[in-house]
């Protein structure tokens, strides 16, 4: 693995020396790659969905929506592809409507959170808990008519075949393919620069709401076509959340004229934790893992191959 120096922001071209990348990136077709993360992935995500149908719970809750996510940042990729399939379009589309709703619940999971974490008044929090109730019952109603697992059994059963029908070729060359790291490679350096302009200017709750995304998909995408997990970026994506729950409660209250609700020694609460956590993000936000990828070595370490 190597890191750059965010001022010294260099993309590694195509052209570029590729000896240390791990061999299954540069030996697989693209194609052939992308199925077997999809086959990866379809299985966990069914799994989460089965268990979220049975029963809904904050664990639960969780677990599909990582899933959902993983979903999402495979799926930014896999769209420009040749899945233009209705099988794919329509499970695409249920999953972005569960995502959704269970974003909404989320989110007032965490509201209920800061009124009990701050001590708000308890007519707010009433208010607040009646307003969860509405949105648990919105996902039931989601899953209920969206109807993912038999559509995600569908998918899994096309992946299969799908992938009996690709040819993991050594030489790539002579087949015409490209191969996984030169597909991938562009895209990853396009998620690196996106973010690296965006983090001195990210200083609005809406900027760093936005470089928040831009870390969660990098993050995501290492994670899912590279099997690299950065802790750097796991904590950067875990600090800018915290400060996003915080300026959301804020608006939250401005929007329902809730806001007078919170005194100075509240305010000034708020206002301590959300500099904290801007100080905590300042530590590491110029030191991102610009550059980094998977090399001979690290796989490896993590296959034991």
């Amino acid at each position: 693995m190597f890191y750059l120096e965010p001022d010294q922001y260099q993309p590694t071209h195509v052209g570029d020396p590729i000896s240390t990348v791990p061999p299954h990136l540069i030996n697989f077709s693209w194609p052939a790659y992308e199925a077997q993360v999809l086959s990866g992935l379809v299985p966990d995500l069914k799994s989460a969905v089965n268990r979220l149908t049975k029963k809904l719970s904050t664990r639960r809750v969780h677990s599909t929506r990582v899933n959902l996510r993983r979903w999402q940042a495979v799926g930014q990729i896999v769209a420009n592809d040749d899945w233009k399939l209705a099988e794919y379009q329509k499970l695409d589309e249920s999953l972005n409507k569960l995502r959704k709703s269970l974003g909404r619940l989320r989110d007032s999971e965490i509201l209920l959170e800061l009124a009990d974490d701050l001590k708000l008044p308890r007519k707010l929090i009433r208010r607040w808990k009646a307003e969860r109730k509405e949105f648990l019952k919105k996902v039931d109603k989601c899953l209920a008519k969206a109807e993912p697992m038999p559509q995600l059994k569908s998918f899994e059963r096309l992946i299969r075949k799908r992938e009996k029908q690709l040819l993991i070729q050594e030489d790539l060359s002579q087949f015409g393919y490209v191969s996984a790291f030169h597909h991938l490679e562009p895209l990853l350096e396009r998620m690196e620069r996106q973010t690296h302009d965006l983090e001195p200017k990210a200083l609005s709750p809406e900027q760093l709401h936005q470089l928040r995304i831009m870390i969660k998909n990098w993050r995501y995408f290492l994670t899912e076509f590279y099997g690299l997990t950065n802790l750097q970026l796991v904590r950067a994506q875990q600090v800018l959340g915290k400060l996003h729950d915080l300026d959301r409660l804020l608006e939250v209250l401005k929007e329902s004229g809730d806001f007078s609700m919170l005194d100075n020694q509240k305010l000034e609460q708020i206002k301590t934790r959300r500099k904290d956590l801007l100080e905590e993000f300042d530590q590491f936000r110029q030191s991102l893992p610009y550059g980094l990828r998977p090399s001979i070595t690290s796989y490896v370490e993590a296959t034991g191959a």
